[in-house]
């Protein structure tokens, strides 16, 4: 795999676990409550984009092949 690939890869999954843990964290205090849902959401949502963006990626390589 590219290099630059595979580090923006990591990079995503890295901040798509803090919106995680971050969620995880907020939802001890009521008061974050709708921010840990956000935040839930907008971790779900990377997720699907990582998905997109690894298809993409394997259709272009296959395609240059």
């Amino acid at each position: 795999m590219d290099d630059r690939y595979e580090t923006r890869r990591l990079a995503a999954d890295i901040m798509t676990g803090l919106l995680f843990i971050i969620g995880s964290i907020c939802m001890f205090y009521e008061s974050l409550s709708h921010l840990a849902r956000s935040l839930y959401l907008a971790g779900s949502c990377m997720m699907l984009v990582k998905a997109l963006v690894n298809l993409a990626y394997r259709f272009r390589r296959k395609k240059s092949r």
